[in-house]
């Protein structure tokens, strides 16, 4: 007796099931309309609530992982404000002669900020704001500093900084720095930001900086400076640094 593989039908049935295409085997498949099922039960059971958390999800999911990359990252441990000139520690935490800040604010490994360096002003006290991007790549905060002159990018500097465990501290050390605005090895010691108490409390943006942290010379000192040496003409005649004459008041 043959087996039933063998019997003709068989063969038929075997040889029509090798020709369906593949959305008819999903069609055909227990497996699917199983799964099918049970959603539809699901839905049914718990209303319109189970739609509402559906359109929910995609948003949480994405929350989620934002969540994870930013502790991933140590974007907490990152974000603040960091000087050479910090009084609120105890411990001076040996910080660096050069008067520096680098406020920043990290979102998921990308750093963006301001920094303040001595040395930016003693080139040019026009040239800041210094603007900083950069990431942190594996532990380590790596970005570079520009200013915008004319309306253009000019960049100065690069560098480099590493996060204590045991200190407040970052040490900043200059990757690519042509003009020599940043020695090695920076300490910058972490700002204790303060809690404002009662209604005249004054806000972080209002507290005193630093002196060392501001450029001793303006914008306008600096240009007026120029015009004195010589080094700069026509500054008189563009109406810079002098009082405005009594036809245009």
């Amino acid at each position: 007796m043959r087996p039933k593989t063998d019997l003709p039908y068989r063969r038929r049935q075997q040889a029509a099931a090798m020709k369906r295409t593949w959305w008819q085997k999903v069609w055909a498949s227990r497996t699917v309309w199983g799964f099918v099922g049970g959603a539809v039960a699901w839905v049914l059971s718990n209303g319109v609530e189970s739609l509402t958390n559906l359109r929910k999800l995609p948003s949480e999911v994405q929350s989620t992982y934002h969540m994870f990359q930013s502790w991933y990252y140590d974007d907490a441990l990152w974000t603040g404000t960091w000087s050479s000139r910090e009084e609120g520690h105890i411990d001076d935490y040996k910080q660096a002669e050069l008067p520096l800040k680098l406020s920043v604010g990290t979102e998921r490994g990308k750093v963006f900020g301001e920094m303040f360096n001595r040395s930016v002003c003693e080139l040019n006290p026009m040239l800041p704001p210094v603007l900083v991007e950069g990431e942190i790549v594996r532990g380590k905060l790596v970005a570079y500093a520009f200013a915008y002159v004319g309306g253009e990018r000019n960049f100065l500097y690069s560098f480099a900084a590493t996060r204590s465990e045991k200190e407040p501290v970052i040490t900043l050390s200059p990757l690519r720095d042509p003009l020599g605005l940043m020695p090695p090895n920076v300490r910058l010691v972490h700002r204790i930001e303060a809690e404002p108490q009662g209604e005249a409390a004054v806000s972080p943006g209002q507290e005193a900086e630093h002196h060392d942290l501001e450029c001793p010379e303006s914008p306008m000192e600096y240009l007026q400076r120029l015009r004195k040496e010589g080094v700069l003409k026509g500054v008189e005649e563009l109406g810079i640094g002098r009082e405005p004459s009594k036809a245009t008041k």
